[in-house]
């Protein structure tokens, strides 16, 4: 997941929203689900990419859907279901959707 800007910091909604996918992932750890949570600034307002990484693939299905759910029509929010890698951020705009999570 990563929350954006345009040149004036995070809004308000996407640092929500990363809060309660964050708070997502963690509920899922505290359940005893195997799951590596990363979280990176990648700008100088406040962007961050979020990646959760789960051993089990019903799992992260399960919390794809329910963080897809969270961040919906939330601007400058994009969600990306794939492997945790670094480097710059996808483009801001629509969030994308993939098959496998």
């Amino acid at each position: 997941m990563y929350a954006l800007s345009r040149g004036k910091g995070v809004p308000r909604e996407a640092r929500e929203a990363l809060g309660k996918v964050r708070a997502l992932v963690e509920a899922d750890r505290a359940r005893g689900v195997s799951v590596r949570l990363e979280s990176a600034r990648i700008g100088l307002e406040g962007e961050t990419r979020l990646c959760a990484e789960y051993e089990d693939a019903a799992a992260a299905a399960r919390a794809y859907a329910r963080a897809s759910a969270l961040v919906e029509g939330v601007d400058l929010v994009n969600l990306v279901a794939g492997p945790c890698a670094s480097g710059p951020p996808p483009p801001p705009g629509k969030q994308e959707q993939e098959e496998k999570p």
